[in-house]
């Protein structure tokens, strides 16, 4: 009997607690049935996010007129949930710049715009808050999207701002000639020269390319989509280096009728509390360590565990042509999988990058996997997805030039082991590094392919369509290359290839280990994941190796003999050795570092060992030929993207 009150007892309570959940639902709604304040606070909050004066989206809340104009469209919008724009499971309060709606909101909002928005007959839209006082900057004149319906494409602009120091803003606004053009607009910089190579050669307005250039994602400088605005966290800015070009990819989506593509890009100043220069980092693609693996129509990049913690600020999907899923995940040291940016169900026009609104942290140990479907065949083949990470330096980050070791502590050179197949010299026994740089003989006693030189960057691993690209003309390779001059015309990647095939010819365990290996024609890699997985075998030397087997040399030979470079690069073995019996470190042809490039860089001052790789390249060190003499001084340094093959290019080796 006591048992069967107690159960009574708790069916009523349950029935109480439903009906009161059920009489607060009707009370919230009825409250926002008593009239349009409510209703209208709601659009204020929700919609004019997008579509206010003179936004980039169909249908401007400009007055009550606009809302009735629009109110059965807006109502079918919010019932199948195509508004607010939203396509991550993530939590949208989790996030900044996000417009985001309760369920009692949503449902009272479509019963008000069904019945006409009525009593908006005198509301007027109040005044977007003023941007900052910045710099526009216009793209895209005389560009008109096409008029093919549903047909999506990028098309990317540059313009040369011309800066002689570093530019600094914390975020962009753009504006469109013509509304419902575009659906994302991302920003990169460019200090190579491919972009305006790229746009060179398309007979077009702009240029029919992703904006990634080299191995700096498009993107880095941040992303906008259909809300048309980008900001980064108090504090974080971005840094445009000097002389460089400002590229914008815009993403546009046809509409039936042609439009004009035109926008302008309003830069928002960075403040003097934004200090902290963020840097970007990508997962997936062809520049994340790890494995990539293809099934079906879906492809899934699992990265290289991290080696150092880091903070995420922002998210940008770059999802290619025609996703349907796309999932970005922390695998945590312990092996627990949480959720980055998820999306389900991927529609193009909703679009945006992702800043967290408290920085999402990495651990080291952690790891990176991304999963994304596409709609079919071609779509899967031809999509290079990736995402765009922003991420947060160090707080404790100062600038260390490595100075612990002193020229007059290098050790003497001793001669070459019976194992070394050429000429090494010992530095303080903790590395030999080739007397000389590898020459055009060394390398046919190895490698079974001729190097074709090109004198630009390399643009067949840009993740361009290689058959709409028209490359340099390479050097003919029917003129005879003398076997005794140093071996120019190498990427990166050749270079790590060549050191892995000597390795393996003298019987020493290879001190790379490549993959997601993309190939041309000729046999040679345009982009791959590359490890240093250690070990005796023959290597790159690092920067730090480098600028300490010169450091006995003082400045370049070119310099300190009061002579200006050759103009030709000399042949193995000429030149002026260093006390270290080391020749030709300055003056005769860049040389590849194993470092990853940063314009400010980090140098432990107790270890020699490589920075990382970064969106920025590899470093090259030592000037060429026909480079001025400032350029040909041990401490000269500039970074290359790692498939960059030139006449001016080459490199020596190292090992343990």
């Amino acid at each position: 009997m006591i048992h069967s009150v107690t159960g009574s007892l708790l069916s009523v309570a349950c029935a109480l607690s439903a009906a009161a959940s059920t009489t607060a639902e009707s009370s919230a709604l009825e409250r926002h049935r008593m009239g349009p304040p409510a209703m209208l606070a709601i659009v204020e909050r929700v919609c004019l996010h997008c579509h206010n004066a003179g936004g980039n989206v169909p249908f401007e809340f400009r007055t009550g007129a606009h809302l009735k104009r629009a109110s059965q469209t807006a109502a079918e919008a919010l019932r199948v949930r195509a508004m607010p724009p939203w396509l991550p499971t993530q939590d949208p309060s989790h996030f900044l710049g996000v417009p985001s709606i309760t369920e009692v909101d949503r449902a009272a909002l479509i019963q008000w715009f069904e019945g006409g928005a009525e009593g908006s007959e005198a509301w007027t839209a109040p005044p977007p808050p003023a941007s900052p006082v910045g710099v526009t900057i216009r793209f895209g004149d005389g560009w008109r999207t096409s008029a093919e319906a549903d047909l999506t494409y990028a098309r990317t602009f540059l313009r040369q701002i011309g800066n002689d120091f570093p530019l600094r803003f914390r975020g962009f606004r753009y504006r469109l000639a013509e509304t419902g053009a575009l659906e994302m607009v991302m920003l990169n910089g460019d200090t190579t020269g491919m972009g305006r190579q790229l746009d060179a050669r398309d007979g077009d307005v702009g240029s029919a390319f992703h904006a990634d250039i080299g191995t700096v994602p498009a993107g880095a400088l941040g992303a906008a989509g259909v809300c048309s605005s980008f900001q980064l966290p108090d504090g974080f800015t971005f840094a445009v280096e000097p002389d460089c070009d400002l590229l914008a990819e815009a993403h546009a989506r046809a509409l039936g009728r042609s439009a004009s593509g035109a926008f302008s890009v309003m830069i928002e100043p960075s403040r003097p509390e934004d200090t902290r220069i963020v840097e970007s980092f990508v997962v997936g693609g062809a520049t994340t360590g790890g494995a990539a693996k293809r099934s079906g129509l879906v492809i899934e990049y699992l990265c290289d565990t991290l080696d150092a913690p880091m903070e995420i600020l922002s998210v940008l999907p770059n999802t290619g042509i025609r996703c349907v899923t796309y999932d970005l995940n922390i695998i945590r040291r312990g092996g627990a999988v949480e959720g980055v940016i998820n999306i389900p169900a991927h529609r193009a026009w909703a679009d945006r990058a992702y800043v967290f609104r408290t920085p999402l942290k990495v651990e080291a140990g952690d790891r990176f996997s991304l999963r994304v479907s596409h709609a079919d065949g071609y779509a899967f083949l031809h999509t290079h997805a990736s995402a765009v990470l922003l991420i947060a330096p160090p707080i404790a980050s100062p600038d260390v030039i490595n100075t612990a070791v002193s020229p007059a502590a290098a050790a003497v050179a001793l001669p070459p082991t019976r194992t070394d197949p050429v000429e090494m010299a010992s530095v303080k026994g903790m590395f030999r590094i080739a007397r000389d740089e590898t020459s055009v003989a060394e390398w046919s006693k190895v490698m079974d392919r001729a190097i074709v030189a090109i004198d630009a960057h390399d643009t067949r691993d840009t993740q361009l369509d290689s058959e709409m690209v028209e490359l340099p003309t390479p050097i003919d390779p029917t003129i005879p290359v003398d076997p005794l001059l140093p071996c120019v015309g190498v990427s990166y990647y050749d270079a790590v290839e060549y050191c892995n095939a000597l390795s393996k010819q003298v019987g020493l365990p290879p001190h790379y280990r490549l993959s997601s290996v993309i190939t041309r024609k000729d046999g040679s890699i345009s982009s791959a994941v590359v490890a240093s997985v250690g070990g005796p075998g023959y290597r790159l030397p690092t920067e730090a190796e480098w600028e300490l087997a010169a450091a006995s040399m003082g400045d370049a030979w070119c310099v300190k003999t009061g002579h200006s470079p050759p103009n030709a690069p000399r042949h193995a073995g000429a030149g002026t050795p260093n006390e270290l019996g080391i020749v030709n470190l300055a003056g005769n042809v860049w040389e590849w570092c194993d470092d990853g490039y940063a314009p400010q860089r980090k140098l432990d001052g107790n270890s020699l060992a490589a920075n990382g790789p970064t969106n920025r390249g590899r470093v090259v060190k030592g000037g060429s030929f026909a480079d001025s003499p400032a350029a040909c001084v041990a401490a000269f340094r500039s970074g290359l993207p790692p498939s960059t093959r030139t006449t001016l290019l080459g490199f020596r080796i190292a090992r343990d």
